[in-house]
């Protein structure tokens, strides 16, 4: 039970300082909706479908999706991080 506390206690803090990110930096946040895919995310924010867009979703936002991309559920809440420069037009 004590290992789970810590656990729990650990991932507020991650979550905490996540939302301290999203302040400070402007990134945003989408709600998924039951239609969303994170290609259909990628192209809304990024203007592009393509896996290394919707990637950068997916790798940023990983804890919370878990190890299958295609697992996104309606109301998960996902940070869009910023365009890396390179990926930028």
């Amino acid at each position: 039970m004590k290992d789970l506390i810590g656990k729990v206690k650990k991932f507020g803090e991650e979550a905490t300082e996540i939302l301290k990110e999203v302040q400070e930096t402007g990134l945003k946040k989408h709600t998924v909706t039951k239609d969303d895919t994170l290609s259909s995310i990628a192209l809304k924010y990024y203007g592009h479908a393509t896996e290394k867009y919707w990637k950068i979703i997916y790798n940023f936002n990983k804890k919370a999706i878990g190890d299958d991309p295609n697992k996104i559920k309606p109301g998960m809440e996902l940070v869009i991080p910023v365009l890396p420069d390179e990926l930028k037009k």
